[in-house]
């Protein structure tokens, strides 16, 4: 009967780790405006770059702990987790709005100003120049 129990909570573990990893698998980026010169604004009304991630699966998903990144090096299959994870802006944890409902967006404002809060990362996307933009995982090795 022990035994039974105990293969029952792993399966269960299994299962919860196997659901969060199809989640984050199915975050994808939707859309990323460089020269936002008169659409979408963010909280305080500046148009900056923003970046929109949207869910695809059929249930929600939280992105919280992800990382997102416009700095090509982190490519480098040579870096380690955290020399890649320095070169990226993590997304904060505590904020209902990174919890994606099924195909849901979320929107993320690239103008270097993360001390405004959750949704603002530490880099800027200018316009003319060559962008390269990437989501990855909390452990900051899947893409």
């Amino acid at each position: 009967m022990k035994s039974k129990k105990i293969l029952v909570a792993i399966l269960c573990c299994v299962a919860g780790i196997t659901a969060y990893a199809q989640g984050l698998a199915n975050l994808k980026i939707t859309e990323v405006v460089v020269e936002n010169t008169d659409g979408l604004v963010d909280e305080y009304g500046t148009h900056t770059a923003w970046i929109e991630i949207g869910n695809t699966s059929w249930s929600s998903t939280n992105v919280s702990g992800c990382f997102l990144t416009c700095d090509p090096s982190v490519l480098d299959p040579n870096l380690s987790a955290p020399q890649r994870i320095a070169r990226m802006s993590q997304i904060p944890r505590g904020d209902e709005r990174t919890n994606l409902p099924p195909k849901g967006h979320l929107v993320f404002f690239a103008d270097g100003r993360t001390n405004l809060g959750t949704l603002h990362t530490n880099f800027t996307l200018t316009p003319g120049q060559e962008i390269f933009v990437a989501l990855y995982e909390a452990n900051g090795t899947v893409l």
